[in-house]
């Protein structure tokens, strides 16, 4: 009987063993898909990514005024230049800094697009009027990686994500056209 325990007690000591090393090895592979740090994506400079929105519409350039485009430059170092492109008043440019987590936030979205191919075959069921381009700049080249370009109106978690960090930031916005001039309207 004591023999009978004594191998029972090995067993159980042994699958104990092997149960909390197969768990080590699970955690492990948790952590592959984690965000990078502030650290990481700050090491580089330089652009990071790109947007552009032309309106899609067609409308009479002499009636009113309205925006034909509109192009944000995202910086590894968190600056974002803002231009807008008017009917009649011209060009409006605005500057601004993310915050670190939306910094993160769309290094990561832009990165794992460029390695996903996530839009590749992306199939639009409608359009918000306009044409958006967005391009990743990995580790600060000067050679954009086009990640979208065409129409959509929403429904899609990566596009919608980088919508809502560019709008965002416009909206508190103070734009100024090369004289120094606000927005008149």
């Amino acid at each position: 009987m004591k023999k009978m325990m004594k191998s029972l007690s090995v067993l159980l000591a042994a699958m104990a063993l092997f149960c909390l090393t197969g768990c080590v090895k699970a955690n492990l592979n948790v952590n592959v898909n984690v965000k990078p740090g502030i650290q990481e994506v700050k090491k580089n400079s330089g652009v990071m990514f790109t947007a552009e929105y032309r309106f899609g519409g067609i409308a009479d350039e002499d009636e009113y005024e309205y925006i034909e485009s509109t192009e944000y430059t995202v910086n590894y170092d968190g600056t974002m230049t803002i231009v807008r492109n008017y009917s009649i008043n011209g060009t409006y440019t605005a500057t601004t800094t993310l915050s670190d987590d939306d910094l993160v936030n769309l290094y990561d979205m832009a990165n794992r697009s460029k390695d996903n191919n996530n839009f590749e075959d992306y199939m639009i069921d409608g359009t918000d009027g306009g044409i958006w381009t967005f391009n990743y700049y990995e580790g600060g080249s000067t050679s954009p990686i086009q990640l979208f370009h065409g129409g959509f109106a929403g429904g899609n978690e990566v596009l919608d994500g980088f919508k809502e960090i560019l709008y965002a930031y416009e909206s508190g916005a103070t734009f100024a056209n090369e004289n120094g001039e606000s927005i008149p309207f």
